[in-house]
């Protein structure tokens, strides 16, 4: 019998595929996964990992500051409680929380501290970033931190008709290039820069799609002040099915992701096992994927996003629609994280 493997969050997790194709590779590698809603649903005994993914997500569920103090006095004394029959294991997608307030930024560095010294080890999803982590979180000087890939995601539509079908939707056709941003559309993704760089461009064949979320309909506004003038520009706001949010990619010829901070990002892995280029700023999570697929599926480039980053792009373009994600597979990604956790 494999390893009995606790999850905050779980499979319940709906909203993030991630979730499923992580703990899928880990079932699938013959372990049990026990899936656990809040923090106050951790076991304290019968779990031989606990992975905690997303420590900010104990903000995400608080109701107002005290209720955020609760809910870390009680993780903690939950972590203290199962350890060390239980081994805890911190899965760091990121740095610190995307636009936090100033409370939460305030409280930040005492909770990473607090959290650290109550786990016994840490995880990243590339080679790359794992010593970021241990340059940024210092808490983590004397933990073992190991990396495992961003498993790839299942494609859903199937075949270069779809393609064509998405593009004729939108009035677009198969000699137009079709440069696309498609997810949660927050300022810190660099949408509105996208947009910017898009307008100085002069190249008639060139198209942009915005398809996702937007964090608010202020945002949104001032990304249509921005669109209007040019109709090479689409933008299509709101929630996506998953097949939606594929097809929006296949539409595209190269993904633009020109996110201000971030330390992982699943869109591009999600892109890529799509079949689509991403175009995206140099950091130690793209230079490791660029590495691993190719730079004609992980185009980089330094400093702010321009006209020549996008030329490039395309014409650095590979003709193919299937990446080498052989590395990326769930299952495999799933043994290499139950291997480290049998060496703890």
């Amino acid at each position: 019998m494999g390893l009995r493997i606790g999850s905050w969050p779980g499979f319940g997790d709906h909203n993030n595929k991630f979730m499923e194709l992580f703990l899928g590779g880990l079932r699938d590698a013959d372990c049990e996964i026990i899936s656990i809603e809040t923090v106050n649903d951790i076991p304290t005994s019968g779990l031989d990992v606990l992975i905690l993914h997303w420590a900010e997500k104990l903000f995400w569920e608080a109701r107002d500051r005290w209720d955020i103090l609760a809910r870390m006095l009680t993780l903690i004394n939950r972590l203290k409680q199962i350890r060390p029959k239980t081994k805890v294991v911190w899965l760091v997608h990121n740095l610190q929380p995307h636009e936090p307030r100033k409370f939460k930024n305030l409280i930040w560095p005492f909770y990473i501290r607090a959290l650290a010294r109550n786990i016994d080890a840490a995880l990243t999803l590339s080679p790359g970033t794992v010593p970021v982590v241990r340059e940024h979180l210092g808490a983590l000087k004397h933990k073992p931190v190991a990396w495992a890939w961003h498993p790839a995601y299942p494609r859903l539509c199937q075949g270069t008709h779809n393609a064509g079908a998405a593009r004729s939707a939108r009035g677009w056709e198969t000699e137009h290039y079709v440069f696309g941003y498609c997810g949660q559309i927050r300022p810190y993704k660099g949408v509105d820069d996208l947009i910017n760089v898009f307008l100085r461009s002069e190249n008639p064949s060139w198209r942009l799609l915005i398809a996702g979320r937007a964090s608010s309909s202020e945002f949104e506004d001032i990304l249509e002040d921005k669109a209007v003038a040019d109709p090479r520009i689409r933008l299509e706001f709101g929630d996506m099915s998953e097949v939606e949010y594929e097809m929006a990619i296949l539409c595209c010829d190269t993904i633009v992701a020109p996110f201000r901070k971030y330390l992982h990002s699943g869109s591009l892995v999600h892109a890529m096992s799509v079949g689509r280029q991403v175009l995206t700023p140099r950091t130690p999570f793209s230079n490791a994927l660029a590495k691993q697929v190719g730079r004609d599926w992980v185009a980089l480039y330094d400093g702010p996003l321009s006209v020549d980053a996008l030329q490039e792009a395309e014409q650095g373009r590979n003709e193919s629609d299937n990446a080498d994600l052989s590395e990326f597979d769930p299952k495999r990604v799933g043994e290499q994280i139950v291997a480290f956790f049998q060496s703890l």
